[in-house]
């Protein structure tokens, strides 16, 4: 069992039940069970972010599931920081989404962030080093960034 604290973004969620990609999804489904309940985090903007599947089977199963989540608020800290992730070139203007996920997690001292989303988010150097740098600056602690495969 994984006991450190982390925050998952709708990639993670999204995947479990997606048709698509049926090795993800059951990779996603291994990785879940890997994590202890209490530890699990996601944010007001993966809610956001999940209502948008069309699918109402797949979103009922995706919301029963994220219901046992711990649920963090985007607060204007976090959206303060995703700001300095987009203005130090982290992440791209357009994906503010993802800047925020990372800032979110950042400010609540989340050890881990899983996602599935290697565009922007677990990019080796862009974002798995240049994170570090950008939240020392800040004053915050480093954030490890992960894919379910890597565990």
């Amino acid at each position: 069992m994984i006991d450190q604290r982390i925050y998952l973004d709708t990639s993670i969620l999204s995947a479990i039940n997606d048709s698509r990609e049926p090795e993800k999804a059951r990779d996603t489904r291994a990785f879940l069970k890997q994590l202890k309940e209490e530890n699990i985090y996601i944010s007001t903007l993966v809610r956001s972010e999940l209502n948008k599947i069309t699918d109402p089977k797949r979103l009922i199963e995706i919301n029963d599931m994220a219901r046992s989540m711990q649920l963090l608020e985007i607060t204007e800290e976090a959206e303060k920081c995703a700001g300095f992730y987009i203005k130090h070139g982290l992440i791209p203007r357009t994906e503010l989404a993802d800047a925020t996920h990372l800032a979110c997690a950042t400010i609540n001292e989340i050890q881990l962030l899983a996602s599935w989303n290697y565009k922007h988010i677990v990019k080796w150097f862009k974002t798995k080093h240049l994170i570090t740098g950008l939240n020392i600056l800040q004053g915050y602690n480093n954030i490890d960034i992960v894919s379910p495969w890597e565990f």
